[in-house]
């Protein structure tokens, strides 16, 4: 029988296999954040070197959590003194059995996963369809600059308790088939060790002679504001509907004030010049709507 066992400090995971090492770099890891709703899970973990943010939106889950343990003198570890990696994936687990039976007669559109969370100080058990999205982000301030996004109406600036933060700009695809902007990032925000309550702005540096109006355009687990001026619009939008989180909606930018410790927190801005308002107007507003946001769509 192949039969494999994993130490890693104090844990033991039988049957594993090391799961998306092309996403995950090697690092020492613990769990900072784990939060828990109506749209999935999110779990956010710092390393030396990296943030990792994994994702699962939209799916049933079984999540369990245990504290690791000491192993029996004398027994055989490895990665405690060194890097190791963050995720595995059981292959034939007691669990996974169980929950495939459970759900065989629903017919799954997606495999199912017995996924193990595996840090410094903690294991996590997930049953999910599917593989996660995961967000790699270094962990080095100059590797995540402040100001890297410039805008139709000036550059972008992010602050936490009226004190700028670096953050992590990704270029997004400017079209799909339901929308095409001309501009379109999404900019994520690394606050693990700032204490609670914090407010998180995001706010442009508008040129204040211009005649730009605006407001919320808020929808469901979608908090978004909407700018115009001389037929171009631009929005920004992040997470709506989260528990603990209070918006506020300003002349130039999102405010946030989180009860609890956010880890991460990402804002999508998109903006488009419009020759035809009529059948444009939406395209914005669709582009910076973080459920559309394929880069976290795929495992």
């Amino acid at each position: 029988m192949n039969r494999k066992i994993l130490w890693k400090g104090g844990i033991v995971v039988e049957n594993e296999r090391r799961c998306m090492p092309e996403r995950i770099p090697l690092d020492v890891y613990q769990l900072r954040s784990q939060r828990q709703d109506r749209r999935g899970l999110t779990l956010v973990f710092e390393g030396v070197r990296w943030y990792i943010t994994v994702e699962f939106g939209f799916l049933s889950l079984s999540v369990h959590s245990e504290k690791a343990f000491r192993p029996e003198p004398g027994r055989a570890q490895s990665g405690d003194n060194g890097e190791t990696g963050l995720l595995y994936a059981l292959e034939n687990s007691a669990d996974l059995r169980r929950f495939r039976a459970q759900t065989t007669a629903a017919g799954p559109k997606e495999e199912l996963h017995h996924l193990v969370f595996l840090t410094a100080g903690d294991r996590i058990d997930v049953i999910a369809w599917g593989l996660p999205a995961v967000t790699v982000l270094p962990r080095r301030p100059e590797a995540a600059a402040q100001g890297n996004v410039s805008t139709p109406l000036g550059p972008v600036e992010i602050l936490a308790d009226g004190r700028p933060v670096p953050y992590c700009c990704t270029a997004l695809p400017l079209q799909t088939r339901q929308f095409q902007v001309e501009g379109r990032w999404r900019l994520d925000c690394l606050l693990p060790g700032t204490a609670a309550p914090v407010e998180v702005v995001c706010r442009l540096a508008a040129d204040p002679t211009l005649p730009v109006t605006g407001g919320p355009e808020t929808d469901e687990a979608l908090a978004l504001l909407s700018l115009s001026w001389q037929n171009h619009k631009l929005c920004i939008g992040t997470e709506g509907d989260l528990p603990g989180v209070t918006y506020h909606y300003e002349e130039r930018g999102l405010r946030l004030r989180f009860l609890t410790g956010p880890g991460v927190v990402s804002f999508y801005l998109a903006w488009l010049p419009m020759s035809d308002p009529v059948r444009q107007e939406l395209d914005p507003w669709l582009a910076a709507d973080p459920s559309r946001d394929e880069t976290r769509c795929q495992p």
